[in-house]
């Protein structure tokens, strides 16, 4: 199935794609939608906003006439109520551009149940965003054996190989995102790597209108259980590394990921971006309603 603009996008995207035909995803999509929206843009009197028309002109004020108005947007009865050339003005409705960019990297299907929510969740912004007349496009963020330094648009979520080997940190720095124009943009991430929160997030958000970051951790990633010796795998590296996770171990690692969700979220703060950090775990909609909407990641649709 491949996800569409709105243009060729229906209420049923395709009957092949479980992941974006999944109630969960639909019923999201239904109640929700993304925030951080930008407006849409108002010009001058009978001027094409956007390169995209979208479903018409709305009206938005009066004002006087100006040499070079289109003549056709003069309003006959208020001239003849007050002798002044009065024009309407509207505002027209364009498609905006949203770009979802999956994290492909091989730690976000390290556990089935985080590889899940990551496609899912994706798949619902991708919807949510086709819901509201905008074009979106899906992005797995990889490089696997034959890199595509731009990412490559996705066809099926169904699936979805985490199987990169380098990190998004990593990709950013040599220039593989995505060539997305402005817009609103969903990044989906563990972050769970090395990385300067601050560069990161800038290279992340730059060139969109609004930008939300949101991050996905297992549960044993998000609050690992003291269980002595363990030989723990780097699923990008292919490493593994004998690691006792005793009470010192885990409590030195809890530290180190609050310092690192503090560093997204501050970074992100200072981008004017959203950043969120979800726990697999309970269902999306609950997730939707418990962590994304109150966090200003989604809006109630009207």
């Amino acid at each position: 199935m491949n996800l569409r603009t709105p243009d060729a996008a229906s209420a049923d995207a395709g009957p092949t794609d479980p992941v974006t035909t999944d109630p969960a995803v639909l019923a999201a999509a239904a109640r929700y939608t993304l925030s951080g929206r930008p407006p849409r843009a108002a010009g001058a009197v009978g001027e094409r906003v956007g390169r995209t028309a979208g479903s018409g002109l709305e009206f938005r004020e009066h004002r006087p006439y100006l040499p070079g108005d289109d003549v056709r947007h003069l309003d006959w009865a208020a001239f003849a109520r007050t002798d002044v050339p009065i024009v309407q003005v509207f505002r027209e409705e364009v498609a905006r551009e949203t770009a979802v960019w999956l994290d492909g990297s091989a730690s976000m299907g390290c556990d089935a149940a985080k590889s899940r929510l990551a496609r899912t969740l994706a798949a619902a912004c991708w919807r949510m965003a086709a819901n509201d007349g905008d074009r979106p496009t899906l992005h797995l963020l990889s490089e696997t054996d034959r890199p595509d330094p731009r990412g490559r648009p996705l066809v099926t979520l169904d699936g979805t190989p985490f199987r990169g080997r380098t990190s998004l940190a990593e990709l950013a720095v040599r220039g593989g995102l995505p060539a997305t124009g402005r817009g609103v943009r969903v990044v989906l991430s563990d972050f769970l790597f090395p990385h300067d929160p601050g560069p990161l997030v800038r290279r992340l958000c730059r060139g969109s209108d609004a930008a939300t970051l949101i991050q996905i951790l297992s549960p044993f990633e998000a609050d690992p259980p003291e269980l002595g010796g363990r030989r723990l795998t780097d699923p990008e590296a292919h490493e593994a590394a004998e690691v006792t996770l005793d009470r010192p171990a885990v409590a030195a690692y809890r530290t180190r990921l609050r310092g690192l969700i503090d560093g997204l979220a501050r970074a992100c703060r200072s981008q004017g971006a959203t950043f969120v950090t979800l726990t697999v775990g309970p269902s999306l909609g609950d997730l939707c309603r418990a962590v994304l909407a109150p966090a200003g990641a989604l809006g109630g649709r009207r």
